[in-house]
């Protein structure tokens, strides 16, 4: 009764003494967009829903690591290039004729993947915009399945989570300018104003460049009283992680676009 689901029940049933109301939580830890979009879809055919809540985004790059540690064919590059090009109806017909319909996006059956923990793989710019192009794959096509079933669907974006990821062996190594910057502004974070301390951060914010940095710069920011600030510092920690284990601003952008898009009720955690 702890957990999410419990609570929501409890408290939709409170509001809602008169109404059977039942909370089923059909994910479970590791899963990204695409496998929440298989048991959306089960969920739709089998289990007459009376919403479906669609929150995801933390594990999008696991199966993207995965592939990158394991298959021969997984290439970013060319699945954006070739994504690009099929915006021209010519490709996609020369496609169709002469190269047979493949995805290298996920894994292959029967694939022995590595435990995510245990996975040194870090991703790249081509792999992040791949991953942001598929979670956008993957959410349109819940929609689209619950529109087609008439089943109400609220999406929800994930919050900034300002967890310190640097226990989980969070990679990259900060530069002299950096360890030197976050070494001053923690010297002086409690000793001036606030507004001060804002304009001192920001000209010492360009040496920050590893997610661990963009951490202790958020909390920096917190202790001087500066939440806003503090949760720009804590988006771009996520955007510069380099082995995601949470989601981001750019993907809370699908989240948005994709419910304008269909006019599809969206709960903005974030």
């Amino acid at each position: 009764l702890t957990a999410f689901p419990g609570v929501a029940e409890a408290s939709l049933r409170q509001a809602n003494p008169e109404v059977p109301i039942e909370v089923l939580n059909l994910a479970h830890g590791g899963m990204g967009s695409r496998q929440v979009g298989e048991m959306a879809f089960r969920a739709l055919e089998n289990d007459n829903p009376d919403l479906i809540v669609i929150y995801t985004g933390n594990n999008e790059y696991h199966e993207i690591r995965a592939l990158k540690a394991r298959s021969e064919s997984y290439d970013p590059a060319a699945e954006l290039m070739r994504r690009r090009l099929s915006r021209s109806y010519l490709y996609r017909q020369l496609r169709e004729t002469f190269v047979p319909a493949e995805t290298h996006t996920v894994p292959t059956a029967g694939t022995d993947w590595l435990p995510i923990g245990r996975m040194d793989v870090t991703v790249d710019e081509n792999d992040r915009n791949l991953g942001l192009a598929l979670y956008e794959d993957h959410l349109r096509s819940i929609i689209v399945a619950a529109r087609e079933h008439g089943v109400p669907l609220l999406l929800s974006t994930v919050a900034t989570n300002i967890r310190d990821h640097v226990d989980n062996g969070t990679p990259g190594v900060a530069t002299a300018a950096e360890q030197a910057a976050l070494q001053a502004l923690d010297g002086m974070v409690e000793r001036i104003p606030s507004a001060r301390f804002a304009a001192e951060a920001g000209q010492r914010s360009e040496a920050i460049q590893t997610e661990g940095g963009w951490q202790r710069l958020g909390k920096l920011y917190l202790r001087a009283d500066l939440p806003e600030v503090a949760a720009d510092a804590f988006a771009r920690k996520e955007l510069a992680a380099l082995r995601p284990m949470t989601s981001n601003r750019d993907m809370r952008a699908v989240v948005r676009r994709l419910a304008e898009q269909f006019q599809t009720p969206v709960c903005d955690l974030s």
